[in-house]
């Protein structure tokens, strides 16, 4: 996900609240600027997991558009000051139109990313859930290897203009439907290889207008 300052009540306190039962990865791209505390103190964090587990990014952006970035280098790290250096300048290089060897290299780190992951959640930042419930999820997908796009439902009193088909029933483990709202989606990484979900994702630029 993409986050901020406003983003370590959710981070500390839900998503990584139980580092000892962490059943996933973690990449957080941090978009204030380098000297902002709120790096410092998500680098901290992250130490406390094993090497490779919770990667912190330095990268200005909204979540979408940082997803498509993170994508194209094969959910691998960079070198921070490499990132800033280059980050416009492959935001330019996508308005332009991918070159063959661009795309050869895009396909190449989307099957690096099947291999690795059953599934990505790419949630906004302030989505409360905490890290026994974000391992049920994750649960609840791969035991159903059809679901291509999924999203963890909500609570009553939950903001948003869709909770209409998305509030929580206890009495069930999964439902189904014909959309889900892009602030909390978990999807196959082999939708993005899916013609269509690609072109959805090159053209947007900002944390919405993904909806499923």
């Amino acid at each position: 996900s993409s986050v901020g300052g406003q983003s370590w009540d959710v981070i500390s306190k839900f998503w990584l609240r139980s580092p000892s039962l962490l059943t996933f990865d973690v990449v957080l791209v941090v978009y204030p600027s380098p000297s902002d505390p709120i790096h410092a103190k998500i680098k901290a964090l992250a130490s406390k997991f094993p090497p490779g587990v919770c990667r912190v990014i330095a990268r200005k952006g909204f979540k979408w558009a940082n997803f498509r970035w993170w994508i194209g280098k094969g959910g691998g790290e960079v070198e921070q000051q490499q990132q800033h250096q280059r980050h416009q300048q492959e935001d330019d290089d996508d308005d332009r139109g991918a070159t063959k060897e661009h795309h050869d290299d895009e396909e190449s780190h989307i099957r690096e990313l099947i291999h690795r992951y059953d599934a990505i959640w790419v949630p906004d930042d302030d989505m409360r859930m905490t890290t026994v419930e974000i391992n049920k999820m994750f649960e609840v997908v791969q035991g159903r290897p059809k679901i291509l796009i999924a999203s963890p439902s909500f609570t009553p009193g939950s903001e948003g203009v869709w909770r209409y088909h998305d509030t929580q029933r206890k009495d069930l483990v999964l439902q189904f439907t014909n959309f889900v709202e892009n602030s909390a989606a978990l999807i196959r990484p082999s939708l993005l290889l899916n013609p269509l979900f690609k072109k959805c994702l090159k053209a947007v630029r900002s944390g919405c207008y993904l909806d499923f």
